[in-house]
């Protein structure tokens, strides 16, 4: 500020005001409070020195002093009432994460424990999903929904009858069509638990197609959907479920190889499954087989190696 009597006091401006919202950003209301208010003992000291004998200076110093305080007052509360904001979220975001972990495994232990050739496919399922998902890039939140999708893909399983489910040969006519409602099943049981509903397109269409084919021998469904209008979580869950599937036993046949199993994925790559994933899936497998001197990875190597990220800042 400058005054008529053309004396310079340092009592307002940008460069007064910056350190007062910093002070305030890093400590909250009391740093603002004593930032603000040292800056302003700095005014009111300068213009003391600065026009001795004018007390126009000095009350202006005086007033740009209080502005300072203000300042620091003002910018101190909002960010002290962010922070607080912020470690509520925080909290509740882990809350939710922690019911969503509960939910989901008291859904995915359902399923599991009526179908012993199935133990552990969805948890596998989920492991390879975060793999693929972390190789694509994806940030943490994206990877979380990943994870719950994944775990919860199969649940529409409990809908089926024992004589489908457990059927020891291949399932033709109305039995294969029956089976083929667990996606659609799935869907709505998620859809009726309120914190599940994010799962619920990804359970619906982790069966379509990449190539959107609905009439081969292995046709994509519910919907028919084709390429990007599959959820990405969906179209990394098709890959993982079909690599876990075809290398564990069935009902109906013995588990293939894993050489062929990724055979599979290779072929059907671009057609059944999105090559963008089969790629991250393969490059995946490949870096693990060469961090290890055997091609034996157990399920809790895995889950070690996926450990849920923290809550997002």
């Amino acid at each position: 500020m400058v005054l008529a009597s053309g004396i310079a006091v340092p009592a307002a401006g940008v460069m007064f005001s910056f350190p007062v919202m910093v002070a305030a950003y890093a400590f909250g209301f009391r740093g603002g409070l004593l930032s603000g208010s040292a800056l302003g003992w700095v005014t009111i000291a300068w213009a003391m020195k600065s026009a001795a004998g004018n007390p126009d200076a000095v009350i202006a110093a005086s007033l740009g002093a209080i502005d300072r305080v203000g300042l620091g007052l003002l910018t101190g509360g909002l960010f002290e009432a962010n922070r607080r904001l912020i470690r509520r979220l925080k909290s509740s975001y882990a809350s939710l994460r922690s019911d969503l972990a509960y939910v989901a495994g008291v859904l995915t232990a359902a399923v599991e424990s009526r179908d012993p050739y199935t133990e552990g496919h969805m948890q596998r399922v989920s492991v390879y999903s975060v793999r693929i998902a972390r190789r694509l890039g994806l940030p943490d939140e994206e990877i979380e929904d990943v994870r719950l999708s994944a775990l919860l893909h199969d649940i529409g399983k409990l809908g089926v009858p024992d004589s489908i489910l457990f059927k020891p040969e291949p399932l033709f006519g109305d039995d294969l069509e029956k089976m083929r409602a667990h996606a659609a099943i799935g869907a709505r049981i998620a859809e009726k638990a309120g914190v599940l509903r994010s799962a619920v397109p990804v359970i619906l269409a982790h069966q379509e197609r990449f190539d959107g084919d609905t009439t081969g021998e292995y046709p994509g469904y519910p919907q028919g959907l084709k390429g990007e209008e599959i959820p990405l979580a969906s179209r990394i869950i098709a890959v993982a479920d079909a690599y876990d599937t075809m290398t564990t036993n069935r009902p109906y046949r013995r588990a293939l190889g894993r050489e062929r199993a990724l055979a599979v994925l290779a072929e059907e790559r671009g057609r059944q499954f999105d090559p963008s994933v089969v790629d991250a899936f393969l490059a995946d497998l490949e870096d693990r087989r060469h961090r290890s001197a055997t091609e034996a990875f157990s399920i809790r190597d895995l889950i070690a190696e996926s450990e849920t990220p923290d809550p997002p800042s």
